[in-house]
C-alpha cells in the first residue's frame, strides 16, 4: 500500500499541534524540489512524525554529503524501517570500517551520486546563459582502495552528493531507476 501523507492527531505524536496538510505539503516540497540527486527524499522517508509510523523501506547505507563531508548517514534495520545514525558516527573512517566490513564478490565497495554543473551551460558557451546552468549526474564507483582515498583523503574536495554501499545483485546484473517528476508528470527511466 502507498504512504500517504496525513495530518497526525496531537495525542498519536504524543507533543505540539497537528501539521496540517498544507504544512505536510510544503515540507515535502522543499525536501524534493530540485534538480539532479534529491537527497531530501530519504529525510521524508525517514521522518515519523509526518507520516504517523515508520516507513519500512530497504536501502543499502546511504551517506549523504553536503558542504564536502558525510551529513547524515541513513540505513535499514533490522526490523525493516529506516534509520540515520548519530552525527558522531558519520565520520569517514566509521563509513569505510562499516562499508568493508563484508566486501562485495564483485568489487565494488560503493559509488557516490552528484549532479554537478554542466560545464558547457556553467561557462555560458554555445550561447547559453551562465545563469540558467543545468546539471548533469555522474556516477563514480569505487573499490576498497579508492573509497578509502575517497572518505580519508582530508585534500580531497568533494562536491554534494550521495555515497552508497554498493550491493551485489543476486542474478549477476544490476538495475538502476532514474524518476523525473514534477507536479504534471512522473517519467520513470531504466
Amino acid at each position: 500500500r502507498p504512504a500517504v501523507l496525513r495530518a497526525p492527531h496531537p495525542r498519536e505524536r504524543g507533543t505540539g499541534p497537528a501539521m496540517d496538510d498544507s504544512a505536510a505539503a510544503r515540507i515535502t516540497r522543499a525536501g524534493l524540489e530540485r534538480d539532479g540527486v534529491a537527497s531530501g527524499l530519504l529525510d521524508l522517508l525517514w521522518r515519523k512524525d509526518i507520516l504517523g509510523a515508520p516507513i519500512s523501506i530497504r536501502i543499502p547505507d546511504t551517506v549523504i554529503f553536503k558542504f564536502g563531508a558525510p551529513l547524515v548517514w541513513y540505513f535499514t534495520s533490522v526490523d525493516g524501517s529506516l534509520k540515520r545514525k548519530s552525527k558522531a558516527k558519520t565520520t569517514g573512517e566509521q563509513i569505510v570500517q562499516e562499508f568493508l566490513k563484508k566486501p562485495p564478490a564483485s568489487g565494488i565497495a560503493a559509488y557516490f551520486v552528484a549532479a554537478l554543473p554542466d560545464s558547457d551551460e556553467a561557462a555560458g558557451a554555445n550561447g547559453g546563459d551562465a545563469t540558467s546552468a543545468t546539471t548533469r549526474t555522474t556516477f563514480e564507483y569505487f573499490d576498497s582502495q579508492g573509497l578509502q582515498d575517497f572518505l580519508l583523503d582530508r585534500g580531497r574536495i568533494r562536491s554534494d552528493g550521495i555515497l552508497q554501499r554498493f550491493v551485489d545483485p543476486k542474478n549477476g546484473l544490476n538495475n538502476m531507476v532514474k524518476a523525473l517528476w514534477s507536479p504534471k508528470v512522473c517519467l520513470l527511466e531504466r
